[in-house]
């Protein structure tokens, strides 16, 4: 993910299922969570487009997909989003990582759209977007 451009924390070491990270935060004490924080309508939208373009990338140069993206797993950090718990991701080719990915969009259109209230695409158009690298206006 980190490799194909994607915000997430830089890969430290890995062994096996392993996974350290770099740490966003100070001082110990992490960055708040998108779920944390109060953003004005424009920088939410912008967030969107960033997360789904992460999404985007995740999909189709790292062939990953997240399997649990929600507002509990994007911190918010001086000015940027990283997309975190990224340990319980799937290559594209596992039989379930279609429907993870489709969750992971529902997820991100529940929480951008209804509980934030900014226009969002339909699931079928950010499906289209990530898997297919469709063009959204949004």
């Amino acid at each position: 993910m980190y490799d194909a451009g994607a915000s997430v924390p830089k890969p430290v070491f890995q062994h096996e299922n392993v996974l350290v990270m770099e740490f966003i935060g100070r001082d110990g004490v992490r960055a708040p969570l998108l779920r944390e924080i109060i953003l004005n309508e424009d920088e939410y939208v912008e967030l969107f487009k960033n997360v789904l373009a992460d999404v985007r990338k995740i999909y189709l140069k790292a062939n990953l997909v997240h399997g649990d993206l929600s507002e509990y797993n994007i911190m918010i950090w001086e000015g940027r989003h990283y997309i975190i718990d990224v340990s319980q991701a799937v290559k594209i080719s596992h039989p379930n990582a279609y429907d993870f990915l489709v969750r992971d969009l529902r997820n991100l259109r529940r929480y951008f759209g209804d509980e934030v209230g900014i226009e969002v695409p339909s699931l079928q158009e950010m499906i289209e977007y990530v898997v297919y690298g469709k063009e959204l206006s949004i």
